[in-house]
C-alpha cells in the first residue's frame, strides 16, 4: 500500500484543476455554435466531434475507444473506457451512446475488436477544432468544452441529476460548479412569476 486509505479518499474528493488563465472564464459553446463549427469541419473530423459531444466524453476517453469496450446491444450502447479520470478511485465510467451516436460510430468501428476507433492525437484534434472555430467565426474552444456544452444542455432539459449521470460524476456539486452553466432562463421564469 503506497497511499493510506484516508489520503486516497481525500484525493478523490479534491476539486479538479482549472484550465486557462485566472479570471478568464473558459468558453462553453452553445449547441448552435458547436453545430456551426461542425458544418465547416472537414468530413473526417465531424463524427468524432459529435460522438464526443453526445457522449459527454473527455478527449482521453474518446481516443481510447475500441469495439471491445462497447456493449453493443439494445437501444443504448454502453462504452466503458478502461482508463479515465476517476480510475484511481475505483470508479467505473459508463458512457451512454444513443441512436445518433450509434449511427455515427457504426461505420467507423474496426472489425478487429481491439483496434482503436480513432487514431489521431488530442493535439491534432484540438488544432482541427481551433481551425474550424476560426472559419466559423465562433470563439475558439477546446475538446473539453464539448463536455461542458453537453452537461449544460442536459441540465437545461432534464435537470442537474441527469447532467451528473451523463457526465459520470459521483457528486452533483462538481457538475453544477464546473460543467453545466446555470440556465438564467429558469431564473427569469421564477422572477416573472414570483418577483
Amino acid at each position: 500500500d503506497l497511499v493510506e486509505p484516508a489520503a486516497l479518499t481525500r484525493l478523490c474528493a479534491t476539486r479538479p484543476s482549472q484550465e486557462g488563465s485566472p479570471g478568464r472564464p473558459r468558453p462553453t459553446p452553445s449547441l448552435e455554435e458547436v453545430e456551426t463549427v461542425l458544418e465547416v469541419l472537414p468530413e473526417g473530423w465531424r463524427a468524432p466531434v459529435e460522438i464526443q459531444l453526445r457522449g459527454g466524453m473527455r478527449i482521453g476517453e474518446l481516443l481510447q475507444m475500441r469495439p471491445r469496450l462497447i456493449q453493443i446491444e439494445g437501444k443504448i450502447w454502453i462504452y466503458r473506457p478502461t482508463s479515465h479520470k476517476s480510475t484511481h478511485c475505483g470508479r467505473e465510467r459508463n458512457i451512454l451512446l444513443g441512436p445518433r451516436s450509434q449511427a455515427l460510430l457504426r461505420p467507423l468501428l474496426p472489425k478487429d475488436e481491439g483496434r482503436l476507433v480513432f487514431t489521431f492525437t488530442a493535439r491534432t484534434y484540438n488544432r482541427a477544432l481551433a481551425t474550424a472555430c476560426a472559419r466559423a467565426g465562433v470563439e475558439r474552444f477546446s475538446s473539453h468544452a464539448l463536455r461542458r456544452s453537453w452537461g449544460t444542455l442536459i441540465r437545461k432539459r432534464f435537470g442537474l441529476d441527469h447532467a451528473r449521470a451523463a457526465l459520470g460524476h459521483s457528486s452533483p456539486t462538481v457538475t453544477a460548479e464546473f460543467y453545466a452553466d446555470l440556465d438564467i432562463g429558469v431564473g427569469r421564469e421564477a422572477a416573472l412569476e414570483l418577483g
